[in-house]
C-alpha cells in the first residue's frame, strides 16, 4: 500500500488488547483477516499502556526544548523569578503526563520527587504560568512539528481528520499520534473547521505536505473532497453518501453515486475496471472487462468502450476522486481510520486540567508534543532490539 514501519509488521501489541480493539469495530466479523498492520497503531496503544512515571521520563529525555524555553525566558523579562521556567515547564507538562485533574493533585506529585522538583511552585503560579503558556501556542506547534518530522521518514504520509469536544484535529494514522488542533467557530460545519485547519497547516508548514498523500475523514468532511486534489494536491480517503441510486450517463458509459462505472450491454449493466489516475489529464482510467480479463462479449466488435474511457474528475469531484471510492487500495487506507475512537479517547484523557477552548487546545498540543518525543525513544529502541534480534549468533 505505502512504506510503513518496519516494527508496525511485529506483533506488539497484547493479545487481550488486540481483541478488544478489533470487537469495537463492526466492519471486523468473525472469519475476517485482520493483523496489527491493519489497525496500524502499536506505538500510541504502547505510550498508553506505560507507567505514567516511565512515559514521563521517556518523553522527557527525549523532548529538545531548549530554544522554545529561552524564548519564554526572554518574553518573562527582568520580572520575578521565584520560580524558574524550566521548573514551571516540567510541572506542567507532568500535570498532563499524569493526567491529573487538578493543580494541588499535581503538587502532591512533585512532592514525591524531590529530585527533579528543588521546589514546588504555588498554586497561583502554576495557574497563571498555564494562563501565560497559552500565548505560546504556535510555537508549541511548530515544537510538535519539529519533533514529528525527526519520528521516521513515513510519518505524515497519511493524515486524518477528527472531533473531540468542538475542537477538530489532524493526526497521523499510521501511529496512532494527533499534531494540529482547531477550535470550531459557531454556525460553522465540520467542513468548514477542516478547511480552516488544513489552510493553516499548508500555509506555516509546507514541509509537512511534501510527505502527505492522503487525507482520511468520515462522511461529515466530504466537501473536503472537492479542494483536497486542486489545492493541497492530497488524496481524499472520505465516504460520500449518495441518497439517488439512479445511474448517470458519461458518453456512453454510466456511473453511480460510489463513482463506479458500467458499460451497458443489451440492458446489463457490467462494471468496468479501474487501470488508474492520469495526474496530466486530471482523469480516472476505466478498461473494458472483456480485454481485462480476457473473457467473451457478443457485443465486443461494435462497443465503442472496448478501448476504456477516460472520466474526468470535473464531471463531479464528489463522486469521483483520483483514488476512486471503489478500488481496494481506498478501503485498505481507510481501514486505518478505524483507530478513531481509541485517539479520541485518548486525548480526552489529557484534558482534565482544562477549562476553556483555548487551555483545552494547550493541553492537546503539550500530549501532542509529549506523545511524539516518547515514540521517538521507542523507536529507537524497536530499532536497536530489531538489530540485535537479526544479528547472526
Amino acid at each position: 500500500m505505502f512504506p510503513l514501519p518496519k516494527y508496525a509488521e511485529k506483533n506488539t501489541i497484547p493479545t487481550e488488547m488486540l481483541e478488544a480493539i478489533f470487537s469495537a469495530s463492526s466492519k471486523y466479523t468473525t472469519g475476517s483477516r485482520v493483523s496489527p498492520r491493519m489497525l496500524n497503531i502499536p506505538v500510541a496503544i504502547h505510550l498508553e499502556q506505560m507507567d505514567r512515571e516511565d512515559f514521563y521520563q521517556t518523553a522527557l529525555s527525549s523532548l529538545s526544548d531548549s530554544s522554545f524555553l529561552s524564548a519564554m525566558e526572554s518574553h518573562r523579562g527582568r520580572g520575578r523569578n521565584d520560580y524558574p521556567i524550566e521548573l514551571l515547564w516540567r510541572g506542567l507538562l507532568g500535570s498532563i503526563a499524569f493526567k491529573v485533574s487538578s493543580i494541588e493533585e499535581m503538587r502532591r506529585k512533585m512532592e514525591e520527587r524531590p529530585d527533579l522538583f528543588t521546589k514546588i511552585p504555588t498554586s497561583f503560579s502554576f495557574s497563571r504560568f498555564f494562563t501565560f503558556l497559552c500565548r505560546f501556542s504556535d510555537e508549541i506547534e511548530a515544537l510538535v512539528v519539529r519533533n514529528g518530522l525527526q519520528l521516521h521518514p513515513d510519518f505524515g504520509q497519511v493524515m486524518a481528520l477528527g472531533e473531540l469536544e468542538g475542537i477538530h484535529f489532524l493526526w497521523e494514522p499510521q501511529f496512532g499520534l494527533p499534531l494540529f488542533f482547531q477550535i470550531a467557530q459557531p454556525n460553522e460545519t465540520s467542513s468548514q473547521t477542516a478547511e480552516r485547519l488544513i489552510e493553516r497547516v499548508h500555509s506555516r508548514y509546507p514541509i509537512f505536505f511534501q510527505r502527505a498523500k492522503y487525507l482520511l475523514g468520515n462522511s461529515s468532511y466530504d466537501h473536503l473532497s472537492q479542494m483536497s486534489w486542486e489545492r493541497f494536491k492530497l488524496r481524499a480517503i472520505i465516504p460520500f453518501k449518495e441518497s439517488s441510486k439512479m445511474l448517470r450517463s458519461y458518453r456512453d458509459a454510466f456511473y453511480d453515486g460510489q463513482g463506479m462505472v458500467y458499460c451497458n450491454v443489451e440492458g446489463d449493466m457490467r462494471a468496468m475496471i479501474y487501470a488508474g489516475f492520469e495526474e496530466s489529464r486530471n482523469a480516472l482510467k476505466y478498461r473494458c472487462l472483456v480485454r481485462h480479463y480476457a473473457t467473451k462479449c457478443e457485443k465486443f466488435d461494435t462497443c465503442s468502450l472496448r478501448s476504456g474511457i477516460r472520466i474526468p474528475l470535473s464531471l463531479d469531484q464528489r463522486i469521483f476522486t483520483p483514488l476512486p471510492r471503489t478500488s481496494y487500495r481506498w478501503g485498505q487506507i481507510y481501514r486505518l481510520y478505524d483507530a478513531l475512537p481509541l485517539v479520541q479517547k485518548m486525548l480526552g484523557s489529557y484534558l482534565r486540567l482544562a477549562n476553556s477552548d483555548s487551555k483545552k487546545v494547550l493541553c492537546c498540543q503539550l500530549a501532542s508534543l509529549l506523545l511524539i518525543a516518547a515514540s521517538e525513544k521507542i523507536n529507537l529502541e524497536l530499532k536497536k532490539s530489531e538489530k540485535s534480534s537479526s544479528a547472526p549468533l
